[in-house]
């Protein structure tokens, strides 16, 4: 199939130098050696899968042990500036509301909240200014929290407290929801959880063989509408989502496009809807799970690659405008934070297809940089370029200083249905 579509550039002011950690939007789920090579600036780590676990730190009353979590921080993160974002949970079997026949006792709510007040603000004191970001449990929507919504608005406003109470300066993040559900958070709203956490978490997972970036979107503008009902306009976290690369060569390329594409996405409502930080999951695979960015062996997959080179070419950088390209292609432009500096243009197709596009430069050359980061030089025919365009995403730079004049604000997305809904996974249903 092909398309053409002539993008005249023509001025860009713009880009600098690579912005400070503190800056950085990029995140991953779980510690492990190597995320400096990665470049990501965020971490979260904690409950469940890590050492910053209740139930690991306090296997009896009265016994609070820092020393696992502190080795996670001090040989995988810290060194780096890697900022972490500490997942608080679960209930230890000592302090569970469970019934003895209970399967999986730690999703209970703790039988005395006072417990779980203690457990937080000592483990806030403890840590001080090494971590300044706590998520108040996991996807607490599904199985696992086995307690109400209203029982969720009371372990979060405790924690709110005990967190605030040991380092003002501390954020605390709603538990990241399973999916983006919707009525659960409403009910917890309508229990009087706004004025106890300081940033919502949501886990946009989609399945399937393509992304669909209107689904996408639609969910999270729709939790943002729900916040804003509220008087809420607090950011938003994308604290896990991902894709299984089920163990094949096209499993890992199906991986690694589909998350850059939804981290792209992602990048694009900063603007919109106050998304600042996404973490996809996970750093490695595990139990036969394949969402790791890493194998089994420590190997890296396609996926590491692929967002290493996005952080490579679009840390320091903001969404400023869309390529007006034909559907299904999409492109966006970012340009630098600082104002100074070229702009860098990333383009890919919401299909399964390769199609082609002319684009009109502005210049005689530019870099093309594939998925994977590997970078080449192309000379334009008469500042016109054709450029094959797949659902691997590409990254343009060296066009010169001017935005494309065939671009549309970033505001300005592309129409979708609100209402065109991806069928919720199973454990959602």
């Amino acid at each position: 199939m092909r398309f053409i579509g002539c993008l005249l550039l023509l001025s860009v002011v713009v880009h600098t130098g690579a912005a400070g950690r503190e800056s950085n939007p990029f995140g991953i789920c779980n510690p492990w050696d190597g995320l400096d090579e990665l470049g990501v600036g965020w971490c979260r780590m904690g409950a469940g899968s890590a050492a910053l676990d209740w139930g690991r730190m306090a296997p009896e009353p009265d016994v609070l042990n820092f020393d696992e979590a502190d080795t996670e921080l001090t040989n995988w993160l810290e060194p780096y500036g890697i900022r972490q974002l500490a997942l608080l949970g679960y209930t230890p079997d000592w302090a569970s509301s469970a019934p003895e026949d209970a399967e999986n006792r730690r999703a209970y709510p703790p039988q005395d909240l006072r417990d779980w007040s203690r457990y937080i603000e000592q483990t806030v004191a403890y840590f001080g200014d090494r971590i300044l970001d706590y998520e108040v449990w996991n996807e607490p929507d599904i199985h696992f929290w086995e307690g109400t919504a209203n029982e969720y608005a009371s372990l979060l406003k405790s924690a709110y407290m005990a967190i605030k109470r040991a380092n003002p300066e501390a954020q605390v993040v709603f538990g990241g929801l399973a999916g983006i559900n919707i009525p659960f958070m409403r009910e917890c709203y309508e229990h009087g959880v706004g004025g106890y956490f300081d940033v919502m978490a949501v886990h946009p997972y989609q399945w399937g063989e393509t992304f669909n970036d209107g689904w996408f979107r639609s969910q999270i503008l729709d939790m943002r509408d729900l916040m804003l009902e509220f008087g809420d306009d607090k950011p938003i976290y994308l604290t896990e989502f991902g894709w299984v690369s089920d163990g094949t060569p096209e499993g890992e390329d199906r991986q690694a496009r589909l998350l850059m594409q939804a981290i792209l996405t992602g990048l694009v409502l900063r603007e919109e809807a106050r998304v600042d930080v996404v973490f996809p999951f996970t750093v490695r695979d595990w139990d036969g799970a394949w969402y790791g960015f890493l194998r089994d062996d420590g190997t890296p997959k396609p996926v590491w690659h692929a967002y290493a080179a996005l952080i490579d070419n679009l840390l320091g950088t903001r969404a400023a405008a869309r390529l007006e390209l034909p559907d299904p292609l999409l492109g966006v432009v970012f340009q630098p934070e600082s104002g100074e500096g070229e702009a860098v243009a990333v383009v890919w197709s919401s299909d399964s297809d390769t199609h082609e596009a002319t684009l009109a430069l502005g210049s005689d050359s530019y870099t093309l940089t594939d998925m994977l980061g590997e970078s080449r030089t192309v000379t334009a025919t008469d500042q016109s370029l054709l450029l094959e365009i797949g659902p691997q995403p590409q990254y343009i730079s060296g066009f010169g200083k001017d935005l494309p004049s065939h671009t549309l604000p970033i505001e300005q997305l592309p129409e979708f249905e609100r209402n065109d809904r991806i069928p919720p996974p199973v454990w959602m249903s």
